[in-house]
């Protein structure tokens, strides 16, 4: 039971870290392509990266803890 959760958490870190990486060429599209930056979508961008920043923080302490 515990190797399912172990590697379903996995998983879920993993899924995060590719939504990072989508998001940081997407903001590296915007600055190399795009002539007027459209700074909204960069603030999404980022948005999504803190975001699962904190997620996987939380995550690890919440292991830590148990």
């Amino acid at each position: 039971m515990l190797d399912y959760w172990r590697n379903r958490l996995t998983g879920k870190i993993l899924l995060r870290f590719l939504y990072i990486a989508i998001s940081l060429g997407g903001i590296l599209y915007e600055f190399l392509k795009v002539q007027p930056v459209r700074w909204p979508l960069i603030a999404g961008y980022s948005f999504i990266i803190i975001a699962m920043i904190f997620a996987i923080r939380q995550r690890h302490n919440a292991e830590e803890s148990a």
